[in-house]
């Protein structure tokens, strides 16, 4: 096998990635991971909130359902 054919090769595997929508650029990365934090960082927030709200349930003898 040489350097060339190697090339072919990676350059197919690499169009076909990008047509599935397998492949993100680079350019992309660093935003989504900012974006991925910011959403860990308000899931955080909202978990928080809702045990906040659970243990007022508790407090005043009320029960707390799931799913509303």
């Amino acid at each position: 096998m040489n350097a060339a054919q190697m090339y072919r090769w990676k350059r197919s595997l690499d169009q076909g990635l990008k047509e599935s929508g397998e492949l993100v650029p680079k350019s992309q990365v660093v935003g989504l991971q900012k974006r991925v934090e910011e959403l860990e960082r308000a899931l955080g927030r909202k978990a928080l909130e809702v045990e906040v709200l659970k243990k007022a349930f508790e407090l005043k003898g009320l029960r707390f359902t799931e799913g509303i």
